[in-house]
């Protein structure tokens, strides 16, 4: 009888440990929007970055679409939604988020955006969620850490 319950007790835990990985997503699935006038330096060190042996801030899953997005998906409206922060702007922007997109088939957890209006800043916004996260970017360096620091968290469901 011990035997049988040993044996139970095993066949359970490997079946609960296959659930628990079975329903779990990779990520973060993350579109990147550039709107500097030169997108050209901040692109290169953002792909270097997410490219290279560097992995800092993100799980293995990171999906960044940095030269293709939805076609909806405007820089005028990432603009008033996430530099401007116009409310109507920011939920078309989390509809679309949502919708299905090349390898994101199950949309996107967020997006990261690089503006250089004032002065040169990160910002990005999770799917589903109404405020804005932003951090500065003092270098072309620096963009690196703003990254981290405003990269949103894998939000979509198993």
């Amino acid at each position: 009888m011990k035997l049988f319950k040993k044996a139970l007790c095993t066949i359970f835990c490997m079946l609960a440990t296959q659930v628990a990985h079975g329903g779990s997503v990779e990520g973060p699935h993350l579109a990147w929007i550039n709107l500097a006038p030169s997108p050209q330096t901040s692109n290169a060190i953002l792909r270097e970055f997410v490219s290279g042996g560097e992995q800092l801030c993100w799980d293995d899953g990171l999906l960044l679409f940095m030269s293709e997005r939805p076609p909806a998906m405007t820089s005028e409206l990432v603009r008033d939604a996430v530099v401007r922060r116009n409310a109507a702007s920011i939920r078309k922007l989390n509809a679309l988020l949502t919708l299905p997109f090349k390898a994101a088939s199950d949309g996107f957890d967020g997006i990261v955006v690089y503006a250089e209006d004032r002065k040169p800043m990160l910002y990005s916004l999770t799917t589903g969620k109404t405020n804005v996260q932003s951090d500065t970017v003092d270098r072309p360096l620096h963009l690196k850490g703003a990254f981290c620091n405003v990269i949103p968290p894998t939000v979509r469901k198993p």
